[in-house]
């Protein structure tokens, strides 16, 4: 709150028909009202390291990987910790000057038979606010003669032994604003906009004496004041922030705008991927994922300092199975791309050509971060997977969800690879395209430009060892589709 005291001090003398008029301001102090000033959230970089290593450590070596933090010095023991984005911090600020002093006095000489005006300038300003507040309060007059109060009055019309004061904009006449004498008063400014406010008013003080008025000291006082409430501090990154495949949340996809494509950062690799709401209200990937070992290693500042699994600070994995109190064993290590292997169905392996449209083939194993071996019925999902932190495998059902039309999903060319708009016939409205990129299997990927096959989570036969999938070709689109778990094709996220 800002408040000002003023006092208006008249003193008559009748010789010289004149009254001294002073005004004197007081002291200004601050108040910001509503549930205080907050501040983001907190920095992942502070939290407590996990007990167990998330590091295979070099004796002597220290070096942390870019883009990673660690609250303690001991590498050996304490976990790299991703530098994500934070909310934004709100500093709500708010002033309140007249005649641009928090204190200031004036004197007035008032003449007889006339409105007599002292006028001084209002300033406020205020930053991460959300609204406010001015009052004029407190308002009194006394003197030796009783001078009457006038309400809605313009300043010419003033009567005898009459005062008011008025507030209004500073290029309107003294004369022609609007006195009256209300002990408290609302006062107006201009509209919040931005999260704040710059403006200033005019407040001016009107008297009019006559011969009859008796000779001494008039005075006015009054307090005026200004609250704010401040600006809601988010507890999230909005979409419109987001930096990192990390920093998605639920609330940040609720509010973002249908067929928007945005491009994140996965903080694992520094993989660049695009993501989008699509019309099934969900956001997606709009990219495949291509997350291997050697993406990680790379990452990595040193060999030595080798990021060797996912933790649940960056990927879709809890804090028990990061800690080692999971149903595996230990940290998972994410796999090296490899053209040998997926002819295991309880192997994780992944293969990565390069080619960034296509991404990785992942076995299922390796997709779910090898919670496959914790699945064993139809309909069940797997608990993790290799997806970032906020992002997961789709189930089957959401597959479905996505293919309501799948009849008229509409064939496509997309930075020159054949494929298909699920969701909608573009970005636009909410689709997106998939590429037909095959799957691997037997040293080599077959069928590429041809089928493509996306994993869910959901088993769809177990004793066959068969998940569901996103199953197509250019000729035909397949509901329900499932392949063995030990094949390598490709994988999409949508955020939790």
């Amino acid at each position: 709150m800002h408040q000002s005291y003023l006092q208006k001090s008249n003193f008559l003398r009748k010789s010289h028909h004149s009254i001294p008029i002073g005004l004197c301001v007081g002291v200004v102090a601050l108040l910001l009202g509503g549930a205080g000033i907050g501040f983001g959230g907190e920095k992942v970089g502070a939290l407590t390291c996990p007990p167990i290593g998330a590091v295979k450590p070099d004796s002597g070596n220290t070096t942390v990987p870019e883009g990673y933090t660690t609250e303690s010095g001991d590498i050996e023991t304490c976990s790299f910790l991703p530098i994500l984005t934070e909310p934004e911090t709100v500093t709500p600020t708010l002033t309140l000057s007249i005649d641009g002093k928090t204190e200031a006095s004036d004197r007035v000489v008032a003449g007889y038979n006339k409105v007599n005006y002292s006028s001084h300038t209002v300033a406020v300003k205020a930053e991460h606010i959300e609204n406010y507040t001015m009052v004029l309060s407190e308002v009194t007059m006394s003197g030796p003669s009783t001078l009457t109060g006038v309400s809605n009055v313009a300043g010419s019309e003033l009567g005898e032994n009459a005062w008011g004061y008025a507030w209004g904009e500073a290029t309107v006449a003294d004369e022609k604003m609007t006195y009256g004498s209300d002990v408290s008063k609302n006062l107006a400014g201009d509209n919040v906009s931005g999260g704040g406010v710059d403006f200033s008013r005019k407040l001016v003080f009107a008297t009019k004496f006559n011969e009859e008025a008796e000779s001494g000291n008039y005075h006015v006082s009054a307090k005026l004041s200004a609250v704010a409430t401040p600006q809601a501090v988010l507890t999230y990154v909005p979409w419109d922030k987001l930096v990192y495949m990390q920093d998605m949340n639920t609330t940040a996809c609720t509010e973002a705008p249908m067929g928007v494509s945005k491009t994140l950062k996965d903080i694992r690799d520094d993989s660049v991927y695009t993501v989008a709401k699509l019309s099934d209200g969900k956001c997606w990937m709009t990219q495949n994922l291509r997350l291997t070992g050697d993406s990680i290693a790379a990452k990595s500042a040193t060999a030595a300092n080798k990021i060797l699994g996912l933790t649940y600070f960056d990927s879709d994995v809890s804090e028990e199975y990061d800690n080692n109190r999971g149903p595996f064993s230990g940290l998972y290590e994410v796999p090296e791309s490899s053209e040998e292997g997926f002819s295991d169905n309880a192997a994780a392996n992944i293969y990565y050509g390069g080619d960034t449209d296509y991404g990785a083939y992942y076995s299922w194993c390796a997709a779910t971060a090898g919670s496959c071996k914790d699945v064993a019925e139809d309909g069940a999902n797997a608990t993790y997977s290799v997806c970032p932190k906020g992002w997961r495998l789709p189930t089957g059902d959401e597959y479905s969800t996505l293919l309501n039309n799948w009849p008229e999903a509409a064939l496509g060319v997309v930075s020159g690879k054949n494929g298909r708009w699920f969701g909608a016939a573009d970005a636009a409205g909410g689709g997106t395209f998939f590429p037909v990129p095959g799957y691997y299997h037997d040293n080599t990927v077959k069928d590429i430009e041809y089928s493509g096959n996306y994993w869910s989570s959901t088993v769809d036969n177990w004793s066959k060892k068969k998940v569901f999938d996103l199953g197509f070709s250019l000729s035909s689109v397949t509901p329900g589709f499932s392949s063995a778990l030990y094949v390598g094709i490709s994988m999409r996220c949508v955020a939790r």
